[in-house]
Parts: structure tokens; sequence; C-alpha cells
């Protein structure tokens, strides 16, 4: 029987781990350059391994640029290769499909689909997610100077102003949220939800998740805005992203990797934008815990109690977006 050799991946990952192994050795016992550190050896009583370094790291300057560009290889970033950005004139059979439409389902809903994809390019774009980190930065100026400013759901920027700004050219929503907005679900229901939801903002893209069927309802409902459904193949294209880095971290001994969750709304919305913007910024990505016995609602930047409207940022999206601000993908604020 002809034994068979190493496939090319195979060679490539166990080159990495030697690579990886060497870059240790050297900052064990060589030391590095930076200003106040001696050459020789460097004794800590408790290292770090690589992957708990990477994940205390901040900002593009890090130790491990081989284990990123690992991370990110042939994923072909920041572009998607969708065909398309929002739906618009017909269906295809592949978005039908994915989409799990009748061929009537796919009829009804190129009645109302727009004509033109949704072609836009512009120079900065800031996406603001809904961590409590953003309360500990004046971000909000920084936030408002970009062409662009999305935001999720009903976020608010009242009273927030100085921490989240006051712009927001489009608004993310998402099952939950166009429940809201539909009446389906009726204010008072849930705790997170005392008052009628309102669009938030003139153009609104509805998320993935979202029943094709909702499409045209919202579309009957608020005439007076610009409502865009993004295509299943932005966020399937997303997923595959995300899926690879979070299985390469796996390989490397990850632990949280190994269970690491469906990637969020977040990262299916910082794609879309990266197809239109030179830059993307993200802001209130980080996640952050109430600490014990803390009167804190929520893990959100405004005073509410969290439903399954909120979006919220987790520990694996936030090193997923580490490991893109290291590669200049993206900027990660906060």
């Amino acid at each position: 029987m002809t034994r068979r050799g190493l496939e090319p991946h195979q060679i490539a990952f166990v080159l990495l781990l030697a690579a990886v192994a060497l870059l240790e050795m050297y900052y064990e016992f060589v030391g590095t350059q930076v200003s106040g550190i001696p050459k020789g050896p460097v004794r800590h009583p408790s290292r770090p391994t690589v992957m708990e370094a990477l994940r205390d790291e901040w900002g593009t300057s890090h130790r491990h640029p081989l284990l990123t560009k690992y991370l990110t290889s042939s994923l072909g970033l920041p572009h998607l290769n969708a065909s398309s950005m929002v739906l618009h004139g017909s269906l295809s059979a592949s978005q039908a499909k994915l989409l799990d439409l009748t061929s009537r389902e796919a009829e009804e809903v190129n009645q109302v689909l727009p004509e033109e994809d949704f072609v836009h390019h512009y120079s900065s774009c800031a996406l603001v997610g809904n961590s409590a980190s953003l309360l500990q930065y004046q971000f909000g100026n920084e936030i408002d100077s970009h062409d662009v400013v999305l935001r999720f759901n009903d976020a608010p920027t009242r009273s927030y102003e100085e921490h989240v700004g006051r712009r927001c050219t489009f608004r993310a929503i998402t099952q939950e949220h166009v429940r809201l907005l539909m009446g389906i679900t009726k204010p008072g229901t849930d705790k997170g939800h005392k008052e009628k939801a309102k669009p938030g903002a003139r153009t609104l893209l509805m998320m993935p998740d979202n029943p094709p069927r909702f499409y045209s309802e919202m579309r009957h409902k608020f005439p007076e805005n610009v409502i865009m459904y993004v295509s299943p193949e932005v966020g399937t294209a997303s997923q595959k992203i995300y899926d690879s880095v979070v299985q390469r971290l796996a390989d490397l001994g990850d632990r949280e990797a190994e269970h690491a969750d469906k990637h969020s709304t977040g990262i299916t919305a910082a794609f879309f934008l990266m197809q239109m913007c030179k830059k993307v910024s993200l802001y209130g990505f980080q996640p952050v815990a109430p600490p014990a016995g803390s009167s804190m609602p929520s893990m959100l930047y405004y005073d509410k109690v969290m439903t399954d409207s909120d979006i919220t940022a987790s520990a694996m999206s936030f090193l997923f977006w580490r490991v893109m601000n290291m590669e200049n993908t993206v900027r990660l604020r906060c």
C-alpha cells in the first residue's frame, strides 16, 4: 500500500506551528529591541501562551504578525465575492434557495424589490455597537466625523452624544426589532420596550435573519423610508470568513473557539460596510461584564434591560475583530 504524503495545507500548518515556536523561543531568550527592555533572557513568573498574549494585545502593533497572517490567509479580505449587496430586481435561483422560498413566495418578493443594487462608495464609515465599553470613551465627535454612521435597531443617541455621537445614516434591523416595528410584538410585552418602536433613520437595512415576507410588509408600513433587504449571500459569506478564523483558532488550541456561537449581526453589518467603504471603524464591540453585585441592568451603554433584539458583543467576536484590526482590515476603537 502506498503511503500518502502530507497535503499542502497540512504542511503549511506544521510550518506555522514551528514558526510560532521559534518566535516564542526568540522572545523568551533573546528579548526585544523595545526601548527600556534589554536583550538577553527574560524571566516571567507566569508567562502567557501565544493565544493569551493575542487576546491581551490592542492596536495594530503586536508581537505575533505571523500568527494573524495565518488566521486571515486565503480569505480574500475584505471582499466577500457576493453577487449583490441587497436584494434587487428579481431573485436568482440561489437567492430563493438561501431564503427557502417557494416560486410563488419569490414572485411576491420580486414585486416590491428595488431595481438597483445598493452600490455606494465612501471614504470612511463608522459601525456603532451597543457595548457599555462606549461609556469609557468620548468618541462622539469622532464617530460623527465619518461619511456614514450605521447603528443597530433602536440604540439611542440622545443623552449619550458625548460617547456615541448624534448622526445615523443607516439602521441595521434584526427580526426581533422588525417585529416591534410592525406591531407583531407589542410594546410593554417585555421589560426592554415600553414605547412604540420607531425606524430611527430614513434608510433601514433589514438583516438576512428576517423572513422575506417581512420585507414586503415593511415597505407598505413605512413608505417614506428607504428599506433594503441585505442579501443572504452577504450573511453566508461573512459567516464563512468568521467560521474559518474561529476554526483556525480552535486548531491552535483556543478553548473558547471550540465552542463559539454563530457569528453576530454586527459581523454581517461590518462586512456589508467593508464592501463600500475604504475605511471601517468599529465602536462598542468590546464585551463588558457587569461586576458582581452591580445594579447595572445590562451590558449595553444605554439604561435598558436586555432583550432578544439587543445586539451584544461576545468575547469570540471581539477576538475576531482584534485579528482583523491587527491586519488593518478594520479599525477597532472599542
